[in-house]
């Protein structure tokens, strides 16, 4: 098997019939590019149910399976259907690493939209037969509301975390983690797991995702991802962003509230710590726990910056404040 597309799911039946169905879609439009190539034994799409509690399971399976066969004569899209019954995004994704057969993995989120040329480049890239790789891809927000609210920036100086949303539009060129983010300093360390594309090889060398983070079905979760990309940076795998590999991610108002977001950012400070505290910043590996002193004097400097430098005349100004108050009270909250 050449290719393992994996989609790990929980109580989202809609959403991902959707992907599976576009998934097929492109696949016909593959069969045409690749008339000699045998794609039924090539391509694998693996299903991982996270023990849903509506109809994503078995019935949602069986109703996609018959589906897919009418797509084609002989050759359709070969799905798999696997039952994974401890909760996580992390147990899920790697249920379906060891399900897997092909030689190269593809992840993708079960509400993704697909560009239309997806399974096209990712199957091209699975025919280079590279080792030792990874390449994450352009994850282009479609956003619920439209404008935005006038607090909300996803650019400099001023920008929320994109993977907040979750988001990763860093152009369409292609880059090496980690990268400046548009001509600033700071630097875009790693993809997000909305979608990415690696070598079996890579699982097999430095392992999968880590248990201790990421979403347990309603409860939020953080960096599993992340970690695993700063892991294999480290251990020296080509780790990219590759623009072909483009999907466009659902932005649902509930997302675009401040509440959302500054739950977010606490969530993402406490796990952070958590992370320096397990010694899992494989970038930094010098990073310590921050002191609690130094952070109850940082909140307060932001504080008054905020008030200072007039910041509640600038509403994405003033939000930014707020968001660095939220990361630094996750930080506590973990020392606490």
């Amino acid at each position: 098997m050449l290719l393992s597309i994996i989609i790990a799911t929980y109580n989202r039946s809609k959403d991902v019939q959707k992907v599976v169905s576009e998934l097929d879609n492109q696949f016909e439009n593959l069969i045409i590019d690749y008339p000699s190539d045998n794609l039924k034994a090539k391509i694998e799409l693996i299903f991982v149910d996270n023990n849903s509690s509506d109809d994503t399971g078995a019935k949602a399976f069986h109703r996609l399976s018959a589906q897919l066969r009418k797509s084609t004569k002989d050759q359709f899209l070969e799905l798999k259907y696997f039952l994974e019954l401890e909760q996580g995004s992390s147990q899920a994704r790697n249920r379906g690493i060891r399900e897997a057969k092909g030689q190269i993995l593809a992840f993708l989120d079960d509400d993704i939209e697909l560009d239309k040329l997806w399974l096209k480049n990712a199957y091209k890239i699975a025919k280079d037969q590279p080792i030792n790789f990874c390449q994450g891809a352009r994850v282009i927000p479609v956003w619920e509301l439209d404008p935005l609210p006038d607090w909300l920036s996803i650019k400099s100086p001023y920008e929320v975390i994109q993977s907040c949303f979750p988001a990763h539009d860093h152009g369409i060129q292609k880059k090496v983690y980690p990268f400046n983010f548009e001509d600033t300093d700071r630097k875009v360390q790693n993809p997000i797991s909305a979608c990415f594309i690696a070598s079996s090889d890579v699982f097999e060398k430095y392992g999968d995702l880590r248990l201790d983070l990421g979403i347990k079905a309603s409860e939020r979760g953080a960096c599993e991802d992340t970690e695993f990309f700063w892991r294999i940076i480290k251990a020296g795998v080509n780790l990219e962003y590759n623009p072909e590999l483009c999907v466009h991610h659902p932005i649902p108002k509930e997302r675009i509230t401040k509440d959302f977001v500054l739950k977010w950012y606490r969530l993402l400070g406490k796990t952070l710590e958590y992370m320096k505290d397990k010694k899992l910043i494989h970038l930094n590996p010098l990073a310590e726990l921050s002191p609690k002193s130094k952070l109850i004097i940082k909140l307060w400097l932001f504080r008054i910056l905020k008030l200072v430098t007039f910041s509640f005349l600038k509403p994405r100004k003033s939000f930014w404040f707020d968001c660095q108050n939220a990361y630094t009270k996750g930080q506590l909250d973990y020392l606490e």
